[in-house]
């Protein structure tokens, strides 16, 4: 007998098991594969981990992109047309296809409650990013606000909404992806726009407001990291005894990683700090990845 059920965070688990009166049956593994479509469970994890992360990555592109917009490109009136402006959409719009992770999940039904408000949510993203064309500031403002709502929305097919009180649970999470995307999507949109003329000028002003909107980010997801942390462990042995919690800590590893390069690209000559910006990039993109794991592995509490 095979059997499927949706945890309360939209997580599906599946299994079979053999029921005999008299005689041994069969073993269940022929039956469970045959179940979920020849489709194993390291598999499923596997493509589980790889949505999640595209999807993460395409957040980053849209959601984090803008913020670089409003916090750095914009206070020193950057954002008036131009080439800048062009790059900076141009990535934000990229982002919003990057998300295999919805598209894939509407196939299960079981999922249609919290896959129709993301899906919605991101289309609307989408459509904002494509209308800014003819008003850019008032649809960056409405896609930014879009974006935590986004955010927010993916808590509920995370493990926040298991947590007790839920709300905090949320708000964690929330901020965390919001604080990840905007320091991915920030250099992201950083490197893209380097070499325009118009900021070829300004580099120091811009790479010194770019490392404050990192900072800035890195405090919150630390401070966001580390209550999810005492949500969803049991205790410190946690991080070296169970699945959830050692991919916690190369994450932290890496987390670590990260900030040691921005802080060598922040004392770095001002025309060596691309390179550096991009290995920033690589260690959070492969956090993003973990990001993904944590999100499809049991937490202990």
């Amino acid at each position: 007998m095979s059997w499927r059920v949706i945890a309360q965070d939209t997580h599906p688990s599946q299994g079979a098991f053999a029921f005999s009166v008299g005689r041994a049956g069969a073993p269940p593994g022929s039956a469970a594969s045959a179940a979920t479509g020849g489709v194993g469970p390291i598999t499923g994890v596997i493509l589980q981990v790889f949505a999640r992360a595209v999807h993460l990555a395409g957040y980053a592109l849209s959601f984090g992109v803008l913020a670089f917009r409003k916090m750095v490109l914009e206070p020193p009136a950057l954002t008036a047309g131009g080439e800048t402006e062009r790059r900076v959409w141009r990535l934000a719009g990229a982002g919003q296809p990057l998300d295999p992770e919805i598209l894939g999940g509407a196939l299960d039904s079981s999922f249609g409650r919290v896959l129709a408000q993301r899906l919605g949510a991101a289309l609307l993203l989408w459509v904002l990013v494509g209308a800014a064309s003819a008003r850019p500031a008032p649809a960056a403002a409405a896609a930014l606000v879009l974006g935590l709502a986004l955010a927010f929305v993916d808590g509920e097919a995370a493990h926040a909404v298991g947590t007790r009180p839920s709300w905090l649970g949320l708000g964690l999470n929330t901020l965390h992806e919001a604080a990840m995307g905007t320091w991915v999507g920030g250099l992201v949109g950083l490197l893209s726009v380097w070499r325009v003329p118009t900021i070829a000028v300004r580099r120091v002003e811009i790479a010194v407001r770019t490392g404050r909107l990192a900072a800035w980010s890195a405090a919150v997801l630390a401070a966001t990291g580390a209550g999810m942390a005492v949500q969803h462990l049991r205790g410190p042995g946690d991080l070296v005894a169970t699945a959830y919690g050692e991919t916690l800590a190369v994450k932290l590893i890496l987390f670590l990683a990260a900030l040691w390069l921005a802080w060598g690209a922040a004392g770095a000559p001002i025309d060596r700090r691309p390179r550096a910006w991009i290995r920033e990039a690589a260690v959070l993109l492969a956090v993003l990845v973990l990001a993904g794991l944590l999100a499809s592995l049991p937490p202990p509490v």
